[in-house]
């Protein structure tokens, strides 16, 4: 009799599933119940994930595990040798998930995010590689213990698929096993309690790398239309004039000067002389103001154009120092009020000489999401990184503007730009960038850029040069010119080292600029990309994942912005809600550049500057900052991993108390609100609706 079904293979495929279930719920142990890469409890009631990390973990592999068993049920009826390959090609699938499992769970602990195709496509490359090996060399939990657990994933689920064949007899019973376990499981997650957050914390390497980790966002013509106009008016009414003009419905952020919209989106006000100086709206680049309008006396360096010629005359240049989780709650500028450490000397120093801003905020976390909101001059996704899910997004960042108006433009790093895929909008934006291994050390960029400012700039034009830091990231290690430091050392009191030796490397760079002539009539801003949280004090809420919660530590940080521009007031403080967005904006403004551009964000330097805000989204959670208050949210059907959640931005810089039940009413609306802008955003994001296409 032919024979049907290989009963050897059947128990075979039963030993394997509960072994390769055990092996993950060993993972999930060892992942959820040693601290994260900074030292804290990764979760604070493991009791409440491991049921549901085992029933994800069996209920998504059932299937891959379920493969093995086709041989035994096809046995006689297919070629031996292709039930053999099938076989073969079922336990190296097995193999590469619990490796990839290894990988995911580990780049949780310390990204707080999860291995997926956003991520491949932001860090998937060989710089990435190294810098992670020296972040698994400095884990606060376990060094190493990573690679030790990568290596060893295969071998201990062979040895438990081992132990168990003997002992894996009636079919029947392991048949019935099967199913009630599976039901369990599926009534628990799926009925009694579907998880919710954790859910997306918990998500099987599987589910992470074959479903999409976000929806896309869909909106009917009524809906988009609707928040359309709920944007732009919030935004001309934070502006507080009427001298921009949103023309071109297609778009939700494209916006024009005035005078310069009557070309393609005439209107009766075109033809209308505002100010009495004998120039229409159409030819007058400030209709408002009879002192500017074409062949008006140009006053040089003062930041306005008075002839609308397109610039101011011998306009300012720009050095912008980008410097890495320089965070706000270290600095001494706001000592006492949020901050707790006086980490700053420099930057205190610098705020004497120009302005500073005391509710700055990112406008996107980590690093490549602060560098894409600053130069886009718009928040990054809610949900993905811009950077590497939208690599040929149309847009114009505030860099290609100053290209467009003459200026001389470059980038330095001390990190390579491969690491968060900046290389490509780097190319884009800039005349040329700067970096090498040899010069990953802080001190060493700078010396480069003074070096390279000296000898290649063209001194007729004016120039932008921008730079980003390296030194003051995790975990915090002692470079080459560093104080030494013993290895007992907090991390505060390590970060406060390399934040020290950040500045002075910096303060070294404007030396040697202003030696060789290069700092007259030049702007130095200083801003930190994001902050950080090490979780070292309460106020830190008890985590050193960077962006949980986006609270102040993560979010809040310093902005200054010195020299002797005739607008700016020497050591002003300035108190409104402001972001990363804004900062295009204002150095445009400072140079007297009005061009069509399509910022969310707004000068700095406008008249008005009462009405104001501020916003950063990261992983399904948005917050704004306004008038006086920090909102919490989630977004896209997604609840906030800590609930919502309503902070006094001017007197608990630290948000320590939810005001939330007390300002109910009034926080529902403005919820709603911050979503709407949120799907707007992203919408707009991902129809390609930034800016037109060339040729459209």
């Amino acid at each position: 009799m032919e024979k049907r079904i290989d009963v050897a293979g059947l128990r075979e495929t039963f030993a394997v599933l509960w072994a390769f279930w055990l092996t993950h719920f060993a993972l999930r142990l060892l992942s959820l119940g040693r601290a994260d890469a900074f030292g804290f409890p990764a979760v604070n009631k493991l009791e409440w994930y491991l049921f549901h990390a085992a029933a994800f973990d069996w209920l998504w592999h059932l299937l891959p595990v379920g493969l093995l068993a086709l041989p035994a049920l096809l046995a006689g009826r297919l070629p031996e040798k292709f039930l053999r390959f099938w076989r073969r090609a079922v336990y190296v699938l097995l193999c590469a998930i619990l490796l990839l499992t290894v990988v995911d769970q580990e780049v949780y602990r310390f990204m707080a995010m999860h291995f997926d195709r956003n991520m491949m496509a932001t860090y998937g490359n060989g710089s990435s590689v190294r810098e992670m090996f020296h972040m698994i060399g400095a884990d606060l939990s376990v060094p190493w213990l990573p690679i030790v657990l990568f290596f060893a994933a295969i071998p201990c689920f062979l040895l438990l698929r081992r132990a168990f064949l003997p002992r894996v007899r009636s079919l029947k019973f392991q048949t019935a096993a099967v199913l009630s376990l599976t039901l369990l499981f599926w009534l628990y997650v799926d009925v009694v309690w579907t998880g919710g957050n954790r859910e997306r914390r918990l998500a099987p390497v599987l589910k992470v790398l074959l479903l999409p980790a976000d929806r896309p966002v869909e909106l009917d013509d009524a809906e988009f239309a609707r928040l359309e106009s709920d944007y732009r008016a919030r935004w001309l009414a934070e502006e507080g004039d009427s001298l921009w003009v949103f023309g071109d419905p297609a778009y939700p952020y494209l916006r024009l000067p005035a005078h310069m919209a009557c070309k393609d989106f005439p209107s009766p006000r075109c033809d209308v002389d505002g100010d009495g100086d004998g120039f229409p709206l159409r030819e007058d680049c400030d209709d408002w103001n009879p002192g500017i309008r074409p062949g008006a006396e140009e006053v040089p360096s003062n930041g306005i154009d008075e002839d609308c010629s397109g610039s101011d005359e011998k306009p300012w240049n720009v050095v912008l120092a980008l410097l890495e989780s320089h965070r706000a709650v270290n600095s001494g500028l706001f000592y006492g009020e949020g901050s707790w450490e006086r980490g700053t000397p420099l930057l205190d120093t610098l705020a004497k000489r120009g302005e500073h801003w005391s509710r700055m905020n990112a406008g996107g976390v980590p690093t490549i999401g602060a560098l894409l909101s600053t130069h886009l001059g718009m928040p990054d996704h809610p949900a993905r990184h811009i950077s590497s899910s939208w690599t040929r997004l149309s847009s114009k960042s505030f860099v290609e503007l100053f290209r467009d108006a003459g200026w001389q433009t470059r980038f330095f790093s001390s990190a390579d730009p491969g690491w968060d895929n900046q290389t490509p909008w780097l190319n884009r934006w800039y005349d040329g960038w700067r970096y090498d291994r040899s010069r990953e050390a802080d001190a060493a960029m700078t010396a480069d850029l003074a070096r390279w400012a000296a000898d290649s700039l063209d001194r007729s034009r004016p120039f932008l040069l921008t730079l980003i830091t390296k030194a003051n990231h995790y975990p915090f290690n002692r470079v080459e010119g560093m104080e030494p430091y013993p290895d007992t050392l907090s991390l505060q009191g390590r970060m406060l080292r390399t934040m020290g030796y950040t500045e002075a490397a910096l303060a070294a760079m404007v030396d040697s600029l202003r030696a060789a002539g290069l700092m007259e009539r030049t702007l130095l801003v200083v801003m930190a990309d994001h902050g950080f949280s090490l979780g070292q004090r309460p106020e830190e809420h008890g985590s050193g994942q960077i962006g949980n919660g986006l609270h102040s530590e993560h979010t809040w940080i310093p902005l200054v912005v010195a020299g002797d521009h005739p607008r700016l007031a020497a050591g002003r403080r300035n108190a409104q809600a402001a972001g990363q967005a804004d900062l295009g904006p204002t150095l445009l403004d400072l140079a007297g550049i009005a061009a069509p551009n399509h910022f969310t964000g707004h000068s700095l330097f406008r008249p008005d500057r009462e009405r104001s805000s501020a916003w950063v989204f990261h992983g399904y959670e948005i917050m704004e900052e306004d008038g006086a208050f920090r909102y919490h949210a989630g977004w896209n059907g997604r609840d906030r991993a800590l609930g919502d959640a309503v902070y006094d931005a001017l007197r608990d810089r630290n948000e320590t108390r939810n005001l939330l039940d007390s300002v109910s009413g009034a926080a529902a609306a403005e919820f709603a609100r911050m979503q709407g802008f949120a799907t707007l955003h992203a919408w707009a994001v991902e129809h390609d609706r930034i800016w037109p296409a060339p040729g459209m």
